[in-house]
């Protein structure tokens, strides 16, 4: 967007400002007027990293830089245009946590710098009011719009990395069966051409070119997809998985049918259900253990999505060609999904609340949700870094409807062709055969990692012990306001036995239970010269957190080692009735297809019936469609709540076409159990948005007031009183602002002010005056109202009025306004 700073104006209060970036906001009133009222409770938060888009010129910087009660605990972080920076002067303010840093700044750096807000989960994202008052079109939306996204993107990637809980403890369930590291392969398919398959809606416009050029591509597919290339007939060469939650083993199902002729190649914390029950080639990215260890070398498999893993894996093959169908990363004519999934039949885009815009290769603006852009900029990365590593490199994406990563280019599938390639077809089988362990092989591994396992068991259960130990001496570590120099002599002494004991671990412990350890990040204001009672909560904090995460890692490496056990028991060719019972605890059925492929067809009539009745439970679980995945599905889908926010954010950003695709999903026959009256009001508020953006006033004023719930009346009259004030139908926002004075008397301000604009100047002083009787502490309105006197003539009311404020409000906010009031009094 082209955009002109333009020249500073002045107000009569002294403030100067851009009308580019602040419109008429501070015209009429001080700038400090205006803060007090929308930021003086915000301000007085503590221990809130709140981040500013905007610093209204440098006037909003300045007031929180004058404000002498800012809390210590907080901090504050402007994010401005660089030129306003400079002009304004506008300096980091070390003391008082204050902080200037250019648009173009990486959010990810305050996970450094402001790391204690980050895992206290006390971030927020600040509208200036440059944002809050900003025209629809006007570079401060844009500006706000750019850095939510950016926001939204920090703030998923930081929470993926505090809770690493559900990747470890898949990662030592997975212990027993990842077996083959990734790098074992590097450069095995040198020179091919890899064909990229996602999950997204553009997958449905490549299947027949698929079917016509199997033969001369090797497949990457996101096993989410696998049920779909079941229907098509489409045997992937490798399917890929990443995700450790139970909801991935449901709609990854559709594998299992290509075990006997596809390869997985799985995250080292893939959902232990598909794992272990697997009877396929694999091979594992990543590290095989959490803890360091010296010989657990391998490639990693970069996320946030499994495409960005499929196409760095795809790279370390040897690939030279990547082709990609259905990795859209956005939602294509207003789809998420390929047809064939349960997402696309159940909600579609509709399950996510946020959403956020890129262009696609068409050139387009389109929806996307934040952890799909995430991919997206992931994915510019790594073709950036694969192509200057070897510029020989091609990238091409079948579809326009995608969106755009810079250097991967758009060419029609219809000028594309591949015949067999039996080069490719020979690297393949040689690639097999090298991942075919024998059960020999297997069990060494088996008792390699049990023996590394034991290991940490002792470990972490002396470091339980340690911090036990600790946390008891605690509270002898004062004795009469004095230290006890003996307890103090054994607690630093126990300390350095923890950290000796936690080693390069630490923050894998730390990330494994981080709610643990929440209590070390407290506010301290001197850290030199802590209380006692500051120094033995920093202490207990430590070493419980110490004791709550060990014990927590110790109980997991123990269920890890009981799956080590079974294993052993499995390839040993221990007792199959035993077996079936373990299987039919962890339900894992699937297991009985490893012992079949490590062990053929058992001897016993009763071990026969054993395992055909292990396959039968395992093929009927294979079938089941009400999973896990469609009931979460089906809540995501029919949020109300979630859909409200969408529909407000897509007004705000006035794009039609999202607010046509919720009606139309508002009306469509998928929602269940849910609120009728509700959604059926949540129709008429979406159909006013679109009356008024397609410029039809009356109608949106219509529709806007036909909404009668109480849960969205509020907002309803909100929007009808926006419509009435455009039109300059004073009695019309006349009487909507009555009807909000019962949902909050805060709104007879804003009706003074109407009935003062109509010419009804007594009659608005009458009303400020009754809402003053009820919110004497409103500041601005009593100025508002010694206004009204001086207007009226009522200069000897205004003037004691004036006094009694000037006495009693102590805050210097309102300096320059007392004495434009004062100036004007005879």
């Amino acid at each position: 967007m082209d955009f002109s700073l333009g020249p500073l104006s002045q107000n009569k209060y002294g403030d100067f400002y851009y009308e580019s970036l602040n419109g008429l906001s501070f015209s009429k009133k001080s700038s400090e007027m205006v803060f007090e009222k929308e930021f003086a409770s915000l301000a007085q938060q503590e221990e809130v990293l709140n981040i500013f888009v905007g610093t209204d010129s440098g006037l909003l910087y300045e007031y929180l830089k004058h404000k002498g009660d800012l809390p210590e605990s907080s901090a504050y972080v402007f994010v401005e245009l660089p030129e306003v920076i400079e002009q304004r002067q506008l300096k980091d303010i070390e003391d008082k946590s204050i902080f200037v840093v250019p648009v173009d700044f990486d959010l990810a750096l305050l996970a450094v710098s402001q790391m204690k807000y980050v895992i206290q989960q006390r971030v927020r994202l600040v509208r200036s009011i440059g944002v809050l008052d900003a025209a629809p079109e006007s570079y401060m939306r844009g500006l706000w719009t750019k850095i939510e996204a950016d926001f939204n993107k920090f703030i998923s990637q930081e929470m993926i990395a505090l809770n690493s809980k559900p990747f470890v403890d898949a990662q030592l369930n997975n212990l027993a069966d990842n077996t083959t590291p990734f790098i074992s392969m590097k450069g095995s398919l040198q020179g091919t051409t890899a064909l990229i398959l996602g999950g997204g809606p553009t997958l449905d416009q490549s299947i027949e070119w698929i079917k016509q050029n199997r033969e001369g591509v090797i497949i990457f597919s996101a096993a989410r997809i696998a049920r779909r290339l079941v229907k098509e007939g489409i045997c992937p060469d490798f399917f890929v998985s990443v995700d450790p939650h139970d909801v991935s083993f449901d709609n990854s199902k559709g594998i299992f049918r290509f075990s006997e002729e596809s390869i997985l190649l799985n995250a080292y914390h893939i959902n232990s259900n598909i794992l272990s029950q697997w009877s396929g080639l694999k091979a594992y990215t990543g590290p095989k253990f959490p803890w360091i260890e010296k010989k657990d070398e391998n490639i990693n498999g970069p996320g946030p999505n499994v495409i960005n893993t499929a196409l760095h894996l795809a790279y370390e093959l040897g690939c030279e060609n990547f082709i990609f169908s259905g990795v859209d990363l956005c939602f294509p004519k207003g789809q998420a999904y390929e047809s064939g999934s349960d997402e696309a039949q159940i909600g579609g885009s509709f399950m996510f609340a946020q959403v956020q815009k890129v262009v696609n290769n068409a050139g387009d603006w389109v929806n996307t949700q934040p952890r799909f852009a995430l991919s997206r900029d992931m994915m510019e990365k790594q073709v950036a870094r694969y192509s200057k590593e070897n510029p020989e490199l091609n990238f091409i994406h079948l579809s326009l409807d995608a969106a755009r990563v810079e250097g991967i280019n758009y060419i029609p599938q219809e000028s594309i062709s591949f015949t067999d390639n039996q080069e490719t077809l020979f690297l393949i089988d040689q690639l097999r055969q090298k991942l075919d362990l024998s059960p020999q092989e297997i069990t060494r591994n088996l008792l390699e990692t049990k023996k590394l396992l034991e290991k940490q068991k002792r470990r972490f259960l002396e470091l339980v012990n340690e911090a036990k130990g600790a946390v008891k001496l605690l509270p002898k570590l004062y004795k009469d306001g004095h230290e006890d120099s003996k307890v103090v002599k054994k607690v630093l002494k126990t300390k350095n036995k923890v950290n000796k004991l936690i080693d390069d671990d630490g923050d894998m412990l730390f990330h494994y239970d981080y709610s643990s350890f929440t209590g070390s990040f407290k506010h301290v204001s001197d850290e030199e010269n802590m209380s006692q009672e500051q120094v033995s909560e920093q202490l207990h904090s430590f070493f419980s957190g110490v004791q709550n995460a060990a014990e927590s890692f110790l109980d997991q490496l123990r269920r890890s080692e009981l799956i080590l056990k079974l294993r052993e028991k499995e390839l040993t060719d221990g007792s199959l009735k035993q077996l079936f019972e373990e299987w039919t605890r962890l339900e894992q059925y699937g297991r009985a297809l490893c012992w079949q492929k490590w062990h053929g067809i058992p001897e016993s009539e009763d071990d026969r019936v054993l395992i055909e009745e292990s396959v039968g439970l395992f093929n009927d679980a294979l079938q089941v469609t009400e999973t896990k995945q469609v009931a979460e599905l089906k809540k995501r889908s029919s949020n109300l709540q979630s859909l409200y926010k969408r529909l407000k954010k897509a007004f705000s950003e006035r794009d039609f076409d999202d607010l046509s695709d919720s009606l139309q999903f508002l009306r469509s026959n998928s929602w269940t159990d849910v609120e009728t009256v509700l959604k059926s009001e949540l129709e008429s508020l979406a159909e006013a948005m679109i009356f008024e953006l397609q410029e039809q006033p009356a109608e949106a004023l219509t529709a806007y007031l036909q909404v009668r719930s109480p849960v969205l009346r509020h907002d309803a009259l909100k929007y009808a009183l926006g419509v009435t004030t455009k039109a300059g139908d004073h009695n019309a926002t006349l009487d909507i602002l009555e009807q909000l004075c019962h949902f909050s008397l805060e709104y007879m301000v804003p009706y003074a002010d109407m009935l003062d604009l109509m010419g009804s100047k007594e009659a608005a002083s009458g009303v400020l005056e009754m809402y003053l009787q009820k919110h004497p502490e409103d500041a601005q309105t009593q100025l508002k109202q010694i206004q009204h006197l001086i207007d009226l003539q009522r200069f000897d009311q205004a003037r004691q009025r004036l006094e009694s404020f000037s006495q009693e409000e102590t805050s210097t906010a309102y300096q320059k306004t007392l004495a434009g009031l004062a100036a004007q009094l005879p």
